[in-house]
């Protein structure tokens, strides 16, 4: 705005250097991991994932070291300020977040960072199911305020898709039943959420948490 443009152009750049950074070599593996799922939504909801596209960021490892909060925020920064519009955003990143939830939502930025840490397909569920939900869980927020997972999210496992899940088995048994427990499909229902959809995409979760082995 100040018509320093080879100012502008000088910090253009080193934010392109730190989102390549922070890919490494790992973008075909991460797409890879993705785009069945992309497909999958897409033929549940056409509406609502026929124009999903994710933001994926592969975060370099610093020593094992967790994603802290300033780093967190770094990486949305950078990755926001080239990215095109969009409603809603979702980054993944194989690095483990600061306080071990598995993702993160920033309304002001209206941008989820979700974790695959632990996600390498080879304790269970396969990590598709967890990134379908995932993709569901932030996604819909598209719908409008109503859809607030926060809200409903409670700390028992049920075996519902807003189960709290503070250990990885709990959200193996939340991806595997994918369900709406009665009290959440009630207050959906009331807050005017579309539950003939809902189930549609809570369905794709149940199919891609079939574990590999028993798939014949």
């Amino acid at each position: 705005r100040a018509g320093d443009y080879h100012g502008a152009r000088a910090v253009v750049e080193r934010c392109i250097r730190r989102i390549e950074a922070y890919a490494g070599d790992d973008r075909e593996t991460l797409g890879g991991l993705l785009d069945p799922v992309i497909a999958h939504l897409a033929a549940a909801d056409p509406d609502l994932f026929g124009d999903l596209a994710l933001n994926v960021v592969n975060v370099a490892w610093a020593d094992g070291a967790p994603l802290d909060p300033a780093e967190e925020a770094q990486v949305l920064d950078d990755v926001l300020a080239g990215a095109p519009p969009a409603a809603v955003r979702i980054l993944f990143t194989p690095r483990r977040l600061s306080d071990n939830w598995f993702s993160h939502w920033h309304e002001p930025r209206k941008a989820a960072v979700v974790s695959l840490d632990g996600w390498d397909g080879t304790l269970g569920v396969p990590p598709e199911a967890f990134v379908a939900y995932e993709v569901i869980h932030h996604g819909l927020r598209l719908l409008g305020p109503a859809w607030e997972p926060e809200r409903l999210a409670h700390a028992e496992t049920r075996g519902c898709l807003f189960d709290f899940c503070a250990h990885r088995s709990d959200v193996d048994i939340k991806l595997q039943a994918a369900d709406f427990c009665p009290s959440c499909h009630a207050a959906l229902a009331a807050a005017g959420l579309p539950m003939g959809r809902l189930q549609h995409l809570a369905e794709v979760v149940r199919t891609l948490a079939v574990p590999a082995s028993v798939v014949h």
